[in-house]
């Protein structure tokens, strides 16, 4: 009954032709007037870690797993399969720090193209963002900087915004601080952010003081027209949990046996 009642409820007017050869007819419900439809992907062990200790790095777990190269390869599958479906991706500046090869894009240019044409996508990437508590984490000199194809942007609070301001200098463009619904104009947000990527401006998204307000950020994105979030980011991930926010949940396992503490 809950599935049909998301279909029904489902904005979308097309299906993937892999996804629905090999998985099934994908499609996310309609996203609430307040914020995107939120989903996240998670990547786990047997023995259900992230990571190991002595190498944070997450396709260690997946995508380079060489005892395994179909298991390993079935999780970057079905990340690509959501980040086709994502308007946006949130990540966590910890994970640029500890993966600083990492792309957020799809790879797969078959579900690339069929993003555009059949799921209206506007564009070929999602929206990368990056979040940060206090901006004393973000490595601006990381290479998703400075790929022209992906439209990245930073999201913090007013202090966090100060901060990178403060190190980087007219490079960065503050957008904000917002700290109540009412202030958020989406349109004129959305000239302001495409002016700013245009320029090749850092663009710092604030809201809150001290600390990003995350149902005001989450709203923010809703009103520059983001309907489907791909979230991942662990920490993220349970902060939208513990504020009831995250819709849902992919999980994958790897083959591999982590172990230790």
């Amino acid at each position: 009954a809950e599935l049909k009642k998301a279909k029904e409820s489902s904005e979308t007017q097309g299906f993937l032709s892999k996804v629905s050869t090999v998985y099934h007819e994908l499609y996310f419900p309609a996203p609430a007037v307040d914020r995107p439809y939120i989903f996240a992907s998670m990547v786990l062990s047997l023995d259900g870690k992230m990571a190991f200790q002595d190498n944070p790095q997450g396709p260690v777990v997946a995508s380079a797993n060489y005892n395994d190269l179909d298991g390993g390869l079935a999780d970057f599958w079905v990340l690509n399969v959501l980040r086709a479906h994502s308007d946006a991706i949130v990540v966590g500046a910890k994970t640029l720090k500890s993966e600083p090869d990492v792309v957020l894009a799809c790879f797969d240019p078959d579900l690339v193209t069929e993003r555009i044409e059949k799921l209206g996508k506007v564009n070929e990437c999602p929206l990368n963002i990056i979040v940060s508590l206090d901006g004393t984490d973000v490595p601006l000199e990381h290479s998703i900087f400075s790929i022209k194809e992906i439209q990245t942007i930073i999201a913090t609070c007013k202090k966090g915004g100060e901060h990178l301001k403060d190190q980087y200098g007219d490079d960065t463009l503050l957008i904000g601080p917002y700290f109540n619904f009412s202030e958020v104009d989406g349109q004129r947000l959305s000239e302001q952010i495409q002016d700013g990527l245009h320029r090749g401006k850092r663009i710092v998204l604030m809201t809150g003081e001290d600390a990003p307000d995350a149902k005001l950020f989450l709203y923010v994105l809703r009103k520059i027209g983001i309907k489907h979030l791909l979230i991942e980011s662990p920490t993220y991930m349970w902060l939208l949990m513990n504020q009831q926010m995250l819709d849902e949940f992919f999980v994958d396992y790897s083959s591999l046996f982590i172990g230790g503490s």
